[in-house]
């Protein structure tokens, strides 16, 4: 082969190389500066604006909440919503109301709000007049760091009695003392009925 051809042959695939390193580059800076990803067939730019999730899908904007429900549903936890969602949304999001729920204990119509706490009451179970869906105040709560076994018995937490009371204070003693998490509490006596007590006791 002539060396000239050698040459230019060299040359070129060297141009070819560095163009596409630095056109590789520069499309990386535009993905991690926009914080775009691909949704659904869709370019997708997540943000965030305080506590709130900001998705933007094509021309469309949408702000995210999050709010915790507990009691009487099928998966008690902590979902993210879309802002202007309402207590049904929340619900259907937990899987949807358990057989022993009061359906007409919340206003399903309502709107949320981020960090709303809402409790789906048992059927018979009253609810307390004057006192918001939204959140208990801390002194009604019980504090299962500093409770006897009798305290606890005695509080009438829904679904927890005498044995489980007693895991509770066990589980408490052999861990230097404290449950630190719900994580933890839900080892003393399982992660569902640790999720159907939040509303009930703290662990300051």
């Amino acid at each position: 082969m002539d060396k000239k051809k050698i040459i230019g042959s060299v040359i070129i695939l060297f141009f070819f190389i560095l163009f596409f390193i630095a056109g590789f580059f520069i499309f990386k800076g535009q993905v991690n500066s926009n914080d775009l990803v691909i949704f659904n067939g869709e370019d997708k730019k997540v943000t965030s604006e305080g506590n709130k999730t900001v998705a933007t899908i094509g021309n469309e904007t949408k702000k995210y909440i999050k709010a915790q429900i507990y009691g009487e549903v099928k998966n008690p936890g902590v979902y993210s919503l879309k802002e202007g969602d309402r207590i049904k949304d929340l619900v259907n999001a937990a899987g949807g109301y358990n057989e022993n729920a009061n359906k007409f204990s919340v206003n399903n119509a309502k709107k949320l709000s981020d960090g709303d706490n809402i409790e789906i009451k048992k059927v018979g179970e009253k609810t307390i007049a004057g006192v918001s869906n939204n959140s208990s105040q801390n002194d009604e709560k019980l504090n299962l760091n500093n409770a006897s076994e009798a305290e606890i018995v005695s509080k009438k937490i829904p679904g927890i009695g005498a044995a489980l009371a007693k895991k509770i204070v066990q589980y408490r003693e052999n861990n230097n003392g404290r449950i630190n998490s719900m994580e933890e509490l839900g080892k003393a006596i399982g992660p569902k009925r640790a999720a159907n007590i939040i509303g009930y006791i703290t662990l300051d």
